[in-house]
C-alpha cells in the first residue's frame, strides 16, 4: 500500500500547491439540510466526489441516507456507494492516505461537518485535506482583485475573478437544503424510481447536477492556483 508522500515547501508554490497535487486530487462537496434554527447542523445527505481514475476523471456520489436507493438506482454509477457517514468517510480518507492524494474542498463547511459527525476522523482528515478558499483569497488579494466587501465571496464569485473562462455554477431549484428534504419525503413514500413523478425526478437530478458542478468548480480553481507561479 503506497503511503502519502510528504512534500517539501520547495515542491510547491506560494499557495502550497503544485500541478501533481491538483491532478491527483479528490474534490469533495457535501449537500444537506444546512444549519437548523436551533443552530445545529445535521449530517449531510450526500457527498459528491470528482477524482481521476485510470480512464479519466469521474463524478460519483456517496449516499448517507439508506432510503435514497431510488436516486442511487437512477444515477447508475458503478462508483456510487450508500452507507453510514463515518464508514464511507473513513474509506475516503484511507484512499487519500494510501494513494498519496489530497481531498480538496471549498470553505470550512466540509471540515466542520467532519468535526461534528465524525470527530474520530477529524485529525486524519486535516492531514490529507485542503481548504481551497484560503489560497484562492490569497491569490486574489495579491492581484488586487478583492475589495474589502468581497472577502466573503462564494465559489461563483471566485470563478469570475480568478478564471474568467470558467462557466459559473447555476443553483439548483429548489435550494439544495429544500431538495434534500423533498427527496427524503419522496424516497420514504416511493421505494422505486419509476414510481416517482417527473417533477420529483427532476428535483433529484438537479441536486446531483448542482453538486457535480460545485466539485468541478473547485477543481477548476485548484488548477488555476496549482499552476500559478505568482
Amino acid at each position: 500500500m503506497r503511503r502519502m508522500k510528504q512534500h517539501n515547501p520547495s515542491d510547491t508554490n506560494r499557495y502550497h500547491l503544485n500541478p501533481e497535487m491538483v491532478k491527483n486530487g479528490i474534490y469533495l462537496d457535501f449537500e444537506g439540510e444546512g444549519k437548523k434554527r436551533d443552530g445545529t447542523i445535521p449530517c449531510p445527505h450526500i457527498a459528491g466526489l470528482y477524482k481521476p481514475y485510470q480512464d479519466g476523471y469521474k463524478y460519483n456520489v456517496l449516499f448517507f441516507k439508506s432510503h435514497w436507493t431510488p436516486v442511487k438506482a437512477w444515477h447508475q454509477n458503478e462508483y456510487d456507494r450508500i452507507g453510514n457517514f463515518v464508514d464511507l468517510m473513513d474509506e475516503l480518507i484511507s484512499e487519500a492516505e494510501n494513494e498519496g492524494r489530497y481531498i480538496f474542498y471549498w470553505t470550512i463547511h466540509e471540515k466542520v461537518i467532519i468535526q461534528l459527525h465524525a470527530p474520530e476522523l477529524f485529525e486524519r482528515f486535516e492531514k490529507v485535506s485542503i481548504n481551497l478558499h484560503k489560497p484562492a483569497k490569497k491569490f486574489a488579494n495579491r492581484r488586487g482583485l478583492l475589495r474589502d466587501d468581497d472577502q466573503k465571496k462564494g465559489l461563483n464569485q471566485f470563478l469570475k475573478i480568478l478564471k474568467n473562462a470558467s462557466p459559473l455554477i447555476v443553483a439548483c431549484k429548489p435550494t439544495a437544503a429544500e431538495a434534500c428534504r423533498r427527496i427524503d419525503n419522496y424516497a420514504t413514500k416511493k421505494k422505486r424510481w419509476k414510481h416517482w413523478t417527473v417533477e420529483q425526478k427532476n428535483v433529484a437530478k438537479d441536486l446531483l447536477r448542482y453538486n457535480k458542478d460545485d466539485c468541478l468548480g473547485v477543481l477548476r480553481l485548484a488548477r488555476k492556483l496549482g499552476n500559478s507561479r505568482f
